[in-house]
Protein backbone atom coordinates (compact mmCIF):
# COMPACT_ATOMS: atom_id res chain seq x y z
CA UNK A 1 0.00 0.00 0.00
CA UNK A 2 1.56 3.24 -0.99
CA UNK A 3 2.12 5.98 1.53
CA UNK A 4 0.40 8.29 -0.98
CA UNK A 5 -2.86 6.58 -0.12
CA UNK A 6 -2.49 7.52 3.51
CA UNK A 7 -1.39 11.08 2.74
CA UNK A 8 -3.84 11.73 -0.09
CA UNK A 9 -7.20 11.95 1.62
CA UNK A 10 -9.13 13.29 -1.35
CA UNK A 11 -12.30 11.30 -1.85
CA UNK A 12 -15.21 11.43 -4.21
CA UNK A 13 -18.04 13.53 -2.90
CA UNK A 14 -20.63 10.95 -1.97
CA UNK A 15 -23.32 10.90 0.66
CA UNK A 16 -23.85 7.35 1.84
CA UNK A 17 -27.20 7.12 3.56
CA UNK A 18 -27.64 5.33 6.85
CA UNK A 19 -29.29 1.94 6.94
CA UNK A 20 -32.53 1.54 8.81
CA UNK A 21 -34.93 -1.34 8.97
CA UNK A 22 -38.64 -0.53 9.01
CA UNK A 23 -40.78 -1.25 12.02
CA UNK A 24 -43.78 -3.55 11.64
CA UNK A 25 -46.02 -0.49 11.45
CA UNK A 26 -43.92 0.97 8.64
CA UNK A 27 -44.04 -2.34 6.80
CA UNK A 28 -47.83 -2.24 6.89
CA UNK A 29 -48.06 1.36 5.66
CA UNK A 30 -47.68 1.27 1.87
CA UNK A 31 -46.25 4.79 1.64
CA UNK A 32 -43.67 4.24 4.36
CA UNK A 33 -42.72 0.85 2.96
CA UNK A 34 -42.32 2.39 -0.51
CA UNK A 35 -40.09 5.11 1.01
CA UNK A 36 -37.96 2.43 2.68
CA UNK A 37 -37.64 0.48 -0.58
CA UNK A 38 -36.57 3.66 -2.35
CA UNK A 39 -33.96 4.25 0.36
CA UNK A 40 -32.66 0.70 -0.17
CA UNK A 41 -32.36 1.39 -3.92
CA UNK A 42 -30.20 4.46 -3.23
CA UNK A 43 -28.10 2.51 -0.75
CA UNK A 44 -27.73 -0.35 -3.23
CA UNK A 45 -26.48 2.05 -5.90
CA UNK A 46 -23.93 3.49 -3.48
CA UNK A 47 -22.66 0.05 -2.47
CA UNK A 48 -22.39 -1.08 -6.09
CA UNK A 49 -20.45 2.09 -6.87
CA UNK A 50 -18.10 1.47 -3.93
CA UNK A 51 -17.47 -2.07 -5.15
CA UNK A 52 -16.77 -0.86 -8.69
CA UNK A 53 -14.07 1.74 -7.99
CA UNK A 54 -10.33 1.10 -8.07
CA UNK A 55 -8.63 -0.31 -5.03
CA UNK A 56 -6.88 2.95 -4.07
CA UNK A 57 -10.11 4.93 -4.40
CA UNK A 58 -12.02 2.25 -2.51
CA UNK A 59 -9.64 2.54 0.43
CA UNK A 60 -9.76 6.34 0.41
CA UNK A 61 -13.56 6.21 0.63
CA UNK A 62 -13.50 3.57 3.37
CA UNK A 63 -10.90 5.42 5.44
CA UNK A 64 -11.80 9.07 4.93
CA UNK A 65 -15.50 9.31 4.08
CA UNK A 66 -17.42 9.92 7.32
CA UNK A 67 -20.73 9.14 5.61
CA UNK A 68 -19.42 5.67 4.69
CA UNK A 69 -18.41 5.00 8.28
CA UNK A 70 -21.88 6.02 9.51
CA UNK A 71 -23.51 3.92 6.80
CA UNK A 72 -21.58 0.79 7.73
CA UNK A 73 -22.06 1.36 11.45
CA UNK A 74 -25.82 1.83 10.96
CA UNK A 75 -26.04 -1.41 9.00
CA UNK A 76 -24.10 -3.34 11.64
CA UNK A 77 -26.29 -1.85 14.37
CA UNK A 78 -29.74 -2.10 12.79
CA UNK A 79 -29.63 -5.02 10.36
CA UNK A 80 -31.77 -7.95 11.45
CA UNK A 81 -29.72 -10.84 12.76
CA UNK A 82 -29.86 -14.22 11.05
CA UNK A 83 -32.20 -15.57 13.75
CA UNK A 84 -34.62 -12.64 13.12
CA UNK A 85 -35.00 -13.31 9.40
CA UNK A 86 -37.67 -15.97 9.76
CA UNK A 87 -39.97 -13.35 11.35
CA UNK A 88 -39.61 -10.84 8.51
CA UNK A 89 -42.42 -10.34 6.03
CA UNK A 90 -41.59 -11.64 2.55
CA UNK A 91 -41.82 -8.19 0.98
CA UNK A 92 -38.96 -6.90 3.10
CA UNK A 93 -36.80 -10.05 2.94
CA UNK A 94 -35.94 -9.59 -0.72
CA UNK A 95 -34.82 -5.97 -0.38
CA UNK A 96 -32.88 -6.74 2.79
CA UNK A 97 -31.24 -9.78 1.22
CA UNK A 98 -29.93 -7.71 -1.69
CA UNK A 99 -28.53 -4.98 0.56
CA UNK A 100 -27.09 -7.53 2.95
CA UNK A 101 -25.18 -9.28 0.14
CA UNK A 102 -23.73 -5.98 -1.06
CA UNK A 103 -22.58 -5.05 2.44
CA UNK A 104 -20.98 -8.49 2.78
CA UNK A 105 -19.06 -7.97 -0.47
CA UNK A 106 -17.83 -4.57 0.72
CA UNK A 107 -16.79 -6.07 4.06
CA UNK A 108 -14.97 -8.86 2.22
CA UNK A 109 -13.14 -6.32 0.07
CA UNK A 110 -12.17 -4.39 3.20
CA UNK A 111 -10.69 -7.57 4.69
CA UNK A 112 -8.51 -8.28 1.64
CA UNK A 113 -5.09 -6.89 0.90
CA UNK A 114 -5.95 -5.53 -2.53
CA UNK A 115 -3.86 -2.38 -2.86
CA UNK A 116 -0.94 -2.25 -5.26
CA UNK A 117 2.55 -2.31 -3.76
CA UNK A 118 1.38 -3.33 -0.32
CA UNK A 119 2.06 -6.30 1.84
CA UNK A 120 -0.02 -8.09 4.44
CA UNK A 121 1.68 -6.22 7.28
CA UNK A 122 0.88 -2.81 5.81
CA UNK A 123 -2.73 -3.84 5.19
CA UNK A 124 -2.97 -5.08 8.77
CA UNK A 125 -1.61 -1.81 10.12
CA UNK A 126 -4.04 0.14 7.97
CA UNK A 127 -7.12 -1.71 9.20
CA UNK A 128 -5.82 -1.74 12.79
CA UNK A 129 -4.83 1.92 13.04
CA UNK A 130 -8.01 3.15 11.35
CA UNK A 131 -10.39 0.87 13.28
CA UNK A 132 -11.70 -0.62 10.03
CA UNK A 133 -12.40 -3.81 11.97
CA UNK A 134 -12.70 -3.88 15.72
CA UNK A 135 -14.10 -6.52 18.06
CA UNK A 136 -17.59 -5.00 18.10
CA UNK A 137 -17.76 -4.86 14.29
CA UNK A 138 -16.56 -8.44 13.99
CA UNK A 139 -19.20 -9.62 16.48
CA UNK A 140 -21.90 -7.70 14.60
CA UNK A 141 -20.77 -9.10 11.24
CA UNK A 142 -20.90 -12.63 12.64
CA UNK A 143 -24.31 -12.14 14.24
CA UNK A 144 -25.76 -10.79 10.98
CA UNK A 145 -24.25 -13.32 8.59
CA UNK A 146 -23.51 -16.53 10.49
CA UNK A 147 -25.69 -19.40 9.30
CA UNK A 148 -24.24 -22.85 10.01
CA UNK A 149 -23.34 -25.12 7.09
CA UNK A 150 -23.77 -22.51 4.36
CA UNK A 151 -21.52 -20.90 1.77
CA UNK A 152 -21.97 -17.62 3.61
CA UNK A 153 -20.39 -19.21 6.66
CA UNK A 154 -17.32 -20.16 4.63
CA UNK A 155 -17.18 -16.64 3.19
CA UNK A 156 -17.46 -15.22 6.72
CA UNK A 157 -14.63 -17.46 7.91
CA UNK A 158 -12.44 -16.12 5.08
CA UNK A 159 -13.16 -12.53 6.13
CA UNK A 160 -12.34 -13.19 9.80
CA UNK A 161 -9.21 -15.17 8.87
CA UNK A 162 -7.98 -12.39 6.54
CA UNK A 163 -8.52 -9.75 9.22
CA UNK A 164 -6.71 -11.67 11.95
CA UNK A 165 -3.85 -12.96 9.79
CA UNK A 166 -3.04 -9.46 8.62
CA UNK A 167 -2.90 -7.98 12.12
CA UNK A 168 0.53 -6.84 13.26
CA UNK A 169 -0.39 -6.89 16.95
Amino acid sequence: MSRNLILNTSIESRNFISFCFPSNEQLEDKTEFHDWLERMIFLSEDLKWLLSITSDNFWKQVLYDPTWKKCLDSFLLYAPRSYDLRNLPEKSKSAFSSISKLFLLVIKRMSENSIENSDKKMHGELIYENFVFDAAKIFDICSIYYKPATNVCTFLEEIIRDVFLSQPK
